[in-house]
Order: structure tokens, then C-alpha cells, then sequence
């Protein structure tokens, strides 16, 4: 199956543009993935002070198996709404879960 590009575009000003992107992609998804089941996850993974990477994983069933596609982008971390910067910073683990508050926003 060939999945969409979800980073067509470059440059990302602000979160908005990041959320405006996950929606256009799982729109995209849902056309492409008609009567398939499927799921999609989001984690936030701080690689380093300046810069956040957000993975967008997407879960589904292909001849009878499943399969794993990540999604990733690396941005600024300044960009962050506050309750991201707040779960990364806080984070004992490499990656945060997000879904909940990513598909809140969509």
C-alpha cells in the first residue's frame, strides 16, 4: 500500500501547522484505508533542547498481518503548545504518548 507524504511542506511556523498536517493525513488515510482496520498513535520523543520529533505510527492489516508505518518529523521544540513542552520536559521515557491530546486538537 503507498501511504501519503504527511511532511509535504517543509517549513512549520507554529503547532497549527503540525495538526493541520494530521488531519490532512488521516484524512488521506481514511480514504486509502476504506474496510481495512487500522489505528493511529502519536508520540513525542525530545531529541535534544532545541528540537522535538512528533512520530505519527499507523497500525493495520494487510494480507492477514499487521503492520507497523512511522511517520516522523523533527521541529523546533519552542513550537510546542504548553502541555507538550510540559510532557516532554517531565518525561522519564524516550517517547510520550500523545494520542489523547493530539486527537483532542483534530
Amino acid at each position: 500500500m503507498k501511504l501519503p507524504n504527511i511532511w509535504e511542506k517543509n517549513k512549520i511556523d507554529d503547532w497549527k501547522d503540525i495538526v493541520s498536517w494530521v488531519k490532512d493525513y488521516n484524512a488521506t488515510l481514511s480514504e486509502n484505508l476504506k474496510g481495512v482496520m487500522h489505528a493511529t498513535a502519536y508520540f513525542l520523543r525530545k531529541e535534544s533542547n532545541d528540537t522535538v520529533t512528533l512520530c505519527h505510527k499507523l497500525y493495520y492489516s494487510e494480507s492477514n498481518q499487521w503492520l507497523e508505518h512511522i511517520t516522523i518529523k523533527t521541529f523546533a521544540f519552542n513550537l510546542l503548545p504548553e502541555w507538550a513542552k510540559g510532557k516532554v520536559t517531565e518525561a522519564e521515557v524516550t517517547e510520550v504518548n500523545v494520542t489523547e491530546e493530539i486527537e483532542a486538537e483534530l
